[in-house]
């Protein structure tokens, strides 16, 4: 698959991809995080994000997510970890061990018909989750001053079959 996803704002802010999980079929589900604006602070006030997506994925959608008290260097990602294919519900985005108090973020996208039953393991939170056209959906979730174990977030979902997901997880070191 050749897609790829990128993202900008309103505020010039510099964003970074990591680098995502594929499906099978035409979707991607990748972080895009933010650290400086041209080597200063983020800009912050009102901001409008503006996904583009290249190379054959129909439907850009994001969930967005901001935190304060992290790195504000290159330094701030610390690891990721993804899976992708015809996946049945739970799907796994891989184990990722992230140091004491750093911020994980997980994500799961797909071609999943029922989003309304979408859960994700314990302890994340701030679960957001909504469906972008007819059977695309995308949702998010985080754990702040993670302990330091192992984690591997798994997704519950409701499908009508076996369907092309994505899952991704990346951890970020706080100050």
């Amino acid at each position: 698959d050749t897609a790829s996803f990128s993202m900008t704002d309103t505020q010039g802010n510099t964003w970074n991809s990591i680098a995502g999980s594929t499906s099978s079929g035409t979707g991607i589900t990748q972080i895009a995080y933010a650290y400086a604006n041209g080597g200063s602070p983020l800009s912050t006030g009102t901001d409008t994000f503006n996904p583009s997506c290249v190379g054959g994925c129909q439907f850009a959608s994001f969930v967005a997510f901001a935190f304060g008290g992290t790195l504000t260097t290159s330094a701030v990602y610390a690891g990721n970890t993804a899976n992708a294919g015809l996946q049945p519900s739970p799907l796994f985005a891989g184990s990722i061990t992230p140091a004491a108090t750093n911020l994980v973020i997980t994500g799961i996208g797909g071609d999943l018909t029922n989003f309304s039953a979408i859960s994700v393991s314990s302890p994340f939170t701030g679960l957001t989750a909504y469906t972008v056209a007819s059977s695309d959906s995308v949702a998010g979730a985080y754990i702040l001053n993670a302990a330091g174990t192992a984690l591997n977030p798994h997704w519950q979902y409701t499908d009508s079959g076996n369907e092309d997901s994505t899952a991704i997880s990346a951890a970020f070191a706080t100050q």
